[in-house]
């Protein structure tokens, strides 16, 4: 088509030139009238071929738009056809979506109807066992031996009903997400040597070697210690079922990030075609017919789904009448894995109901100094003194991990208003712990905190942001106020010398009680060393006043005296603040250690 309109275009040009030659007034005249016939004949001839080109290409236009006309309404059909299509699937994808949600609604009714069953078997379960138990002790009256017998068989039949009501709801809680793990740090090693030592007597009377190839070692990992201690179980009382000679050894081998423990054993072995289906509910292999222990093949898959839960895996190897090795992994623990995974679920549940969640970082900041003067062993013991206290007073639901030798973090449910308050009651209970331990160099440490979500949104953003604001201990306490009240000066004045030897800049004093309590009250100090007798109004009203008013309730207070002080003048509200005492003439070092404390 190209080449036509290419002719085309040359043909008009041609002509084009030829009237350009006929308009030429001085050419005109100089030609002859043969000449111009000629011309003109040419001329004709070519306006012919121009027309009879103009008329192919119409017919060849005609014919390309007849094939686009066609190939459009072919491409119509097309679009028609996706678009049913398209309809079509949109319809099985919503009936598919439909039948996928009555799915979980059965799962569920199911999940449902197993717990509340099993719930409603276990509560009778309970008293018929006891009841059962008490009269096959005769603790009812006298039995004869055959209904012992009877009564003995019966209590290994509720047990066994027991186990199998448990393992439903075990298989039901892994089908539904819902299984529970409390996690923490677990030594392998003694998790299956307190197996071993449990069904050695069992073992033995099979005449079955019943052994364990540790690790010098001990790794620990990071797992629920009731559950995995329930795979172990399951996994030796599966082999010492299926083996009747040979050996049964439990082998423990450390990983890069997990450790691999396996139960092998000599006894009658899977088939190779069973081995897909060993972890599937309600599926056994290798049971004989004829007397022995049976069971409801659900150990496997609950076993299966705990260690998956925890983040392992598990696997089988074995052949027909080879023996079977069954292994399992769990990861390792670490500080850093427990925190993170501990402090995300919080997390999760903080955003969940929207609340605030605040992590609160300690850090002992003199540790390699504390190593170095007491050794590695002693600065250890110190830290791990401290992380029990902290852990004693936290509330369920909270914790506190040690990331490093010399720093641990604390995650409680506190808001912005709140942290305040639990930040003072956590360093209580660290600087108890050092005045306890009496260690010289004094240890000193520094606290940071950081608010979910204000602070941040991930664990990594709590920490950064407790690293970057950490606070020290000794600086914020020097620079606190101290009230010294006596009515001797001189006595004002050595404590106030004293004091600031160890660092400490702000003071302020007063020489009577009516004095002290008319200053603590229009400017409460930080901390008050009380006189017992003094002129005006003596140490016992000052302490009982101070009590009396919520502003001033809380100020910790040093009683000072050089007398035996008489403590039933102390209300019973102040002795159980259990205020300390220090008597005249001073021990120079107890004051600076109660000061510190009290501060």
């Amino acid at each position: 088509m190209n080449s036509d309109k290419e002719k085309i275009k040359t043909l008009e040009e041609e002509l084009r030139l030829c009237k350009k030659e006929l308009d030429d007034s001085k050419w005109g005249r100089d030609k002859t009238s043969q000449e111009i016939k000629t011309l003109y004949a040419d001329l004709e001839k070519k306006s012919k071929k121009l027309d009879d080109l103009n008329k192919e290409l119409e017919s060849r236009v005609q014919d390309r738009t007849k094939q686009l006309s066609e190939a459009k309404d072919e491409l119509e059909i097309q679009v028609w056809a996706l678009d049913k299509t398209k309809k079509g699937i949109n319809t099985l994808y919503n009936q598919l979506e439909q039948k996928n949600n009555e799915l979980q609604k059965l799962d569920q009714l199911k999940n449902d109807f197993i717990d509340t069953v099993s719930h409603e078997l276990r509560t009778p379960l309970t008293p018929i066992k006891e009841a059962t138990s008490l009269v096959f002790e005769g603790l009812l009256g006298e039995t004869t031996e055959k209904q012992r017998n009877a009564l003995a068989n019966s209590l290994r039949n509720i047990d066994r009903l027991i186990r199998i009501i448990n393992n439903l709801l075990d298989v039901s809680k892994i089908e539904s997400g819902k299984i529970q793990m409390n996690k923490e740090s677990v030594s392998m090693a003694e998790l299956i040597t307190d197996a071993i030592s449990n069904f050695s007597t069992q073992a033995g009377k099979k005449g079955l070697q019943l052994s364990s190839e540790l690790l010098e070692k001990d790794v620990k990992v990071y797992a629920d210690k009731d559950k995995t201690m329930q795979i172990l179980v399951n996994l030796i009382s599966n082999a010492i079922k299926f083996t009747d000679d040979g050996y049964i050894k439990i082998f423990l081998i450390e990983q890069e990030n997990c450790m691999e423990c396996s139960v092998a054993d000599t006894g009658y072995g899977i088939a190779e075609g069973d081995l897909t289906k060993v972890f599937n509910k309600f599926q056994q292999f290798g049971r004989k017919n004829g007397p022995g222990a049976k069971g409801t093949g659900l150990g496997l898959a609950i076993s299966k789904g705990i260690i998956e839960a925890q983040g392992g895996k598990m696997r089988v190897t074995s052949r027909k009448d080879k023996g079977a090795k069954f292994s399992f992994t769990i990861p390792k623990y670490t500080e850093q894995k427990a925190l993170h995974e501990m402090t995300n679920n919080k997390i999760a549940l903080a955003c969940e109901i929207g609340e605030e969640l605040s992590m609160i970082l300690f850090k002992i900041n003199n540790y390699d100094h504390l190593k170095k003067t007491f050794g590695q062993d002693k600065a250890r013991e110190i830290s791990s003194i401290i992380l029990q206290a902290l852990k004693g007073e936290l509330r369920s639901g909270e914790f506190i991990n040690e990331i490093a030798e010399d720093k641990m973090v604390v995650v409680v449910e506190a808001d912005t208003v709140s942290i305040v308050e639990v930040n003072a009651k956590l360093k209580h209970v660290i600087k108890k712990v050092v005045f306890e331990i009496e260690e010289k160099p004094p240890i000193n440490f520094s606290y940071g905190n950081a608010i979910y979500p204000r602070d941040g949104s991930t664990v990594d953003d709590l920490l950064k942001k407790c690293e970057g604001g950490l606070t020290n201990e000794k600086a914020e306490r020097l620079k606190k106020t101290i009230m010294v009240v006596d009515d001797e000066p001189t006595i004002v004045n050595s404590l106030i010398r004293i004091l600031q030897e160890t660092g400490y800049v702000n003071f302020r004093e007063a020489n009577d009680g009516q004095e002290a309590l008319d200053k603590i009250i229009a400017e409460p100090p930080d901390l008050i060393m009380l006189d017992m007798n003094m002129p005006k109004m003596s140490g016992y009203e000052v302490v009982g006043r101070l009590k009396e008013n919520v502003d001033t309730e809380n100020i910790p207070i040093l009683i000072m005296s050089g007398y035996e002080v008489e403590i039933e003048k102390l209300d019973e509200y102040i002795k159980r603040k259990a205020i300390p005492m220090v008597g005249k003439p001073f021990d120079l070092a107890q004051i600076k250690r109660l000061v510190d404390y009290l501060l």
